[in-house]
Formats: C-alpha cells, sequence, structure tokens
C-alpha cells in the first residue's frame, strides 16, 4: 500500500485495497493514528474513574469493569454491523476488535442497531458527571471541582469534537449515519 495525504483531515492515512468498506472510504488508519485517536476517550475513562473512586473503591472498581463490559457490547451489538467491520478504515479501530469478538452482521441493519444499543454507553459519561456533582453539593472540595471541569470539557466537549471532526469528517458514510445525527452541532 502507498502513503498519501487525506485532504480532508491532514491525517497520514495508507490508500486501501479490496474490503467493501474499504471501497467505501477509500483508505486505513495505521495503528499509530488509531491508538492515539482513543487516547482523549482513554483520559476520560481514567478521569471518570477518578471522581468515582472519591465516592467508594468498590464504585471506581464496578466502573471499570462496567467500562470494560460496555465497549465490548458496543463492538459487539453496533461494530458487527458496520461497512468499517473488521478492517482500519474508522478512526476509533472498533471494526477490528469486533471482528475477533463476533460476526459479522448485515450492514443494512447499523443504523437500527446503533439507535438501538448506544445507551449502554451512556453511563460511561453520565455516571461520572452525576456522581461528581453529587460530592461537590454534599462534600465540596477544589479538586472534585477541577476533575468534574476537565471531565466535562473531555468527555462532552473534547472526545465528541475529536471524533466528529476527524473520524465523522473523514467518513464518506456520515451523511447517513446516526451517530452524525446526535453531534448534529
Amino acid at each position: 500500500m502507498t502513503q498519501k495525504e487525506n485532504s480532508i483531515s491532514g491525517d497520514t492515512v495508507e490508500y486501501a485495497q479490496n474490503t467493501s468498506a474499504n471501497r467505501i472510504c477509500g483508505y486505513e488508519y495505521t495503528n499509530y493514528k488509531i491508538i492515539t485517536h482513543n487516547i482523549p476517550l482513554i483520559s476520560m475513562y481514567i478521569l471518570g474513574t477518578g471522581i468515582i473512586y472519591f465516592l467508594d473503591l468498590l464504585f471506581a472498581l464496578g466502573f471499570i469493569i462496567y467500562l470494560i463490559i460496555s465497549n465490548v457490547l458496543f463492538m459487539v451489538l453496533i461494530c458487527t454491523y458496520c461497512p468499517h467491520y473488521g478492517s482500519r478504515t474508522s478512526l476509533c479501530g472498533y471494526g477490528l476488535v469486533a471482528k475477533q469478538l463476533a460476526a459479522r452482521k448485515s450492514v443494512r441493519e447499523f443504523s437500527k442497531a446503533f439507535k438501538h444499543y448506544i445507551a449502554v454507553l451512556f453511563p460511561n459519561w453520565f455516571a461520572p458527571l452525576l456522581i461528581g456533582i453529587y460530592l461537590l453539593w454534599t462534600s465540596f472540595s477544589w479538586i472534585m471541582l477541577i476533575m468534574l471541569i476537565v471531565f466535562i470539557l473531555l468527555a462532552f466537549i473534547g472526545v465528541l469534537y475529536i471524533s466528529k471532526s476527524k473520524s465523522c469528517n473523514t467518513c464518506r458514510l456520515r451523511n447517513n449515519c446516526p451517530w452524525m445525527s446526535i453531534c448534529s452541532w
């Protein structure tokens, strides 16, 4: 494969050859791009776990378990329907992992599956937010306030903005994607 510059995002990507997702998207992301794209999401998860830890260690451990389970469920219940399944054509890289977890499902059902199962990830955003607010209300601390502000900026602006501006803007499926309707700002 040859390296070429992607005119939409400026990221260096490898042009792909044969799969249906590759024909749709026209290029593959390198491991480096996939890993660096996921750093803000992983940072959000670490910070969210830190917020919950202030409430209780066992809740924080439970949250970590839920993070793992919810992301695996997301990949099995949604990514198996995605046209990017099993390829490097999505910047998040979930399609690669989904292929290791479950068989491909009908691409025609992607939008329906996405809308039906996306809620599995909601606690990853809202549990730390609500627990942080609760902790500020019951026992104010500056460190919790700072952690909560950074979490809000990272989770509700940073992760969503990066996803939309880097992944979605380079995807030729963006006009029919249920995620883009959620992030229509």
